[in-house]
């Protein structure tokens, strides 16, 4: 299996599991009544470019006639065959903000763990 079917199977695992998470209501950031979850959703930034996250969860206001999402989480997958390390982190905290200053907030999911940082 090559690098990309082994990263594709390991988001379905990772979707499965917050899917399952948020079908039971067990998630308390994101009300099962007022969210919903995606897979490879994109989403516009302050430039006329689009960022596609691995798995998205949006949280709609149910006070509000606005049809966006009022806060979104992002869940970055990372199915490397090594611990994780500051550069893919620094990198998804720069697609967090280059999707919003503010209600948006991630999750990076690894199989390996992440590097010690000083």
């Amino acid at each position: 299996m090559n690098t990309t079917a082994k990263g594709l199977k390991f988001e379905d695992k990772v979707f499965d599991y917050f899917s399952s998470l948020l079908k039971k209501d067990e998630l308390n950031f994101a009300p099962k009544k007022y969210s919903k979850i995606f897979k490879h959703k994109k989403y516009p930034t302050d430039t006329s470019r689009k960022i596609e996250f691995d798995i998205t969860i949006e949280t709609y206001n149910p006070l509000s006639d606005d049809k966006n999402w009022s806060s979104l989480i992002v869940i970055e997958c990372k199915s490397y065959g090594r611990k994780v390390d500051i550069a893919d982190f620094d990198e998804f905290e720069s697609k967090l903000k280059n999707v919003s200053n503010s209600a948006v907030k991630g999750i990076l999911v690894t199989q390996k763990g992440f590097s010690n940082h000083q």
